[in-house]
């Protein structure tokens, strides 16, 4: 199950951006439902909130196999605001089977990374982003605590964005298949986005894509580690989708 864990643009308790996290509510002139939030301590009535979230999916629809928890972003600005450790005290106590991954990690203890576009320590973009020291700090522990583990890369089949956007470029077979041999070397599973066209349809190049990389594997299997070239980044491909 995936949860925004660390953004709630509805929510009347979720923090305002004025408290340092670029991904928080934004300021809605007429917001609906009415915006509450004044100080930290209200930040609970949102935690509690999303606790009786987890709660219920946990309790309502037997076994779940995993918890994916995004906008890591938010726990790094401000982590006093999230009480991370309780949230996967809850889960454990829950389904005790049941996964949890959080993007690059927010404690170290969770059973995988699912890093954004390629594998690399969150302090890299903390840095670029003029995080706190503190913050930096706190990633490079995290990052060591998990970087041997089995994770995980998501990334996308188009130059930005992970809905459909249209006139973008979107990649091709042997990218997918560069793409499949940097998880491998990084001994990462790929977790690979198409955005859907606005009927709910795959997009046909996207489908062309997967179906040709999906013969390569029944032919030759999946691509070894020695087949990386690096990781396919947005912005870096030439290939166009129409």
């Amino acid at each position: 199950l995936y949860y925004s864990y660390g953004a709630d643009w509805r929510h009347p308790y979720f923090h305002s951006r004025d408290r340092g996290s670029s991904c928080a509510r934004p300021p809605y002139d007429d917001p609906e439902p009415a915006y509450k939030f004044e100080k930290d301590s209200d930040m609970r009535r949102y935690i509690d909130f999303m606790h009786n979230q987890i709660r219920e999916l946990l309790t309502n629809y037997g076994s779940i196999a995993g918890m994916w928890f995004d906008l890591i972003s938010a726990y790094y600005w401000r982590p006093d605001l999230f009480p991370i450790e309780e949230t996967y005290a809850l889960i454990r106590e829950l389904q005790p089977q049941c996964l949890i991954s959080f993007k690059q990690g927010c404690t170290g203890t969770e059973d995988y990374m699912s890093q954004e576009l390629e594998f690399v320590p969150l302090a890299t973009r903390l840095k670029a982003q003029k995080a706190s020291q503190e913050a930096i700090d706190l990633s490079d522990r995290v990052w060591q605590s998990n970087k041997d583990k089995w994770n995980e890369i998501c990334t996308i089949m188009q130059d930005k964005g992970w809905g459909y956007m249209e006139g973008l470029a979107h990649r091709t077979a042997d990218e997918v298949w560069s793409m499949l041999a940097n998880a491998a070397a990084n001994r990462c599973n790929l977790c690979l986005n198409t955005g859907p066209l606005p009927d709910g349809s795959v997009h046909h190049h996207d489908e062309q894509v997967f179906r040709e990389v999906g013969q390569r594997i029944r032919q030759q299997g999946f691509p070894k580690p020695e087949e990386d070239k690096g990781p396919v980044l947005p912005g870096k491909t030439g290939a166009g989708a129409e």
